[in-house]
């Protein structure tokens, strides 16, 4: 019974270097089969189909020649034009999305406010206010871009007319 007690406390003590010993034969093994691969198994590899025309099989016809109204497209226009849009007419009176005629914006002046460049703009219908760069007003139609003040203008987008609009002041 000593024999077996001493036996299974030294199995206890190196147990760490049986596992290694276990995973070090395992990665032995397994390099062997790497470095030492079977040979595969014969296969016989049907030959390939025939390239030759019988007597019975034509030559396929020729395709069909390219009609001469067919040109290349220039360059210069996939460079210059989106080609994804449509081309039409332009409208014939500026409408805002209800339909009627865009309002006129008139600067009266621009000057220096506490918080920076200042444009004084009023719209048609009478409504006057002073706007920095990136305020929009007119009921979300127009949107201050840049205000110089140097040159006396004003660049506004227009929703109503899908453009910018440069004001000038005094007119």
């Amino acid at each position: 019974m000593e024999q077996l007690r001493k036996i299974g406390l030294w199995l206890l003590l190196v147990k760490e270097r049986i596992v290694l010993g276990i995973v070090v034969l395992f990665l032995l093994a397994r390099l062997y089969q790497v470095f030492n691969p079977t040979p595969p198994p014969d296969v016989e590899i049907p030959p390939p189909p025939s390239t030759d025309l019988s007597a019975s099989e034509a030559m396929p016809e020729d395709p069909p020649a390219q009609p001469e109204s067919i040109r290349p497209t220039p360059a210069e226009a996939l460079a210059n034009n989106n080609p994804f849009t449509v081309q039409s007419s332009p409208p014939v009176a500026p409408a805002g999305e209800d339909g009627e005629k865009a309002p006129n914006l008139v600067l009266r002046r621009i000057r220096e406010g506490r918080d920076g460049v200042e444009a004084d703009i009023q719209v048609e219908g009478g409504d006057r206010g002073r706007y920095k760069a990136n305020d929009t007003f007119g009921d979300g139609k127009f949107r201050v871009q840049r205000i110089d003040p140097a040159g006396q203008t004003v660049e506004v987008w227009s929703t109503a007319e899908r453009k910018v609009l440069t004001l000038r002041a005094g007119g």
